[in-house]
């Protein structure tokens, strides 16, 4: 999925835009972060990385039952994001 796509995703999903996304690369494919969680590309939804693994998320409410363990944020994967 490239950055434009993901971003659309993340705009549909969850409302967020461009400003609040940055960027970086994992297996080469782009990673947006948003605060402190990484969303990717998955088939045609997204995954979020939720400190121990990848989960799809397709809305908000998907997203915040993915999230209920607030401890899950403090094992935050770190990417370059160069």
């Amino acid at each position: 999925m490239t950055r434009e796509k993901l971003l659309m995703e993340l705009k549909r999903a969850f409302g967020v835009q461009r400003d609040a996304v940055s960027w970086a690369e994992q297996n080469r494919q782009p990673v947006a972060i948003v605060g402190r969680l990484h969303f990717r590309g998955a088939g045609a939804g997204l995954e979020v990385w939720t400190g121990r693994t990848r989960t799809h998320a397709r809305h908000l409410a998907e997203l915040s039952e993915v999230l209920a363990d607030a401890g899950a944020l403090r094992h935050v994967q770190v990417l370059d994001q160069s």
